[in-house]
């Protein structure tokens, strides 16, 4: 595996832990949702990071 790739899946983990925990403290907290913009503008990065691995050829 290359730098890239290990790279992208430890980006992903950490989205998804990282939103996970953003998830419940909204839910938790209470009031309006917020958490979904941090993932979407995240998810958008990630998606950018994909694209430029997969570009690489990896």
């Amino acid at each position: 595996m290359e730098k890239a790739e290990i790279a992208l899946k430890l980006h992903i983990l950490i989205f998804l832990l990282i939103n996970l925990l953003l998830f419940i403290i909204n839910l938790v907290i209470g009031g309006g949702w917020w958490f979904h913009y941090i993932t979407a503008v995240w998810g958008i990065a990630i998606l950018f990071q994909a694209s430029l691995t997969r570009r690489k050829g990896v």
